[in-house]
């Protein structure tokens, strides 16, 4: 997929890179990591506004639209 990119994988763990639109200050950084790491599969969650890209380490295989899904509820878009 275009939007996800698998950065590395260690163990179980596997970080993955989304796209996303619409954060604009810290506080939108806050708000989506804290949407994403509700997931009981996300052991971590980092959003960068500047970059518009949100990292997220997770223990196990999660299907990317159950990220998607948490992201667009919190307010933004996944390009």
């Amino acid at each position: 997929m275009a939007d996800q990119k698998r950065r590395e994988e260690t163990g179980k763990a596997c970080e993955i890179e989304l796209r996303v639109s619409g954060m604009s200050c810290q506080g939108c950084e806050q708000a989506l990591s804290m949407a994403l790491r509700q997931h009981d599969a996300v052991e971590s969650a980092q959003a960068d506004a500047r970059s518009g890209v949100v990292r997220v380490t997770v223990k196990r295989d999660v299907d990317a639209s159950e990220l998607k899904e948490r992201i667009y509820a919190a307010g933004y878009d996944v390009e």
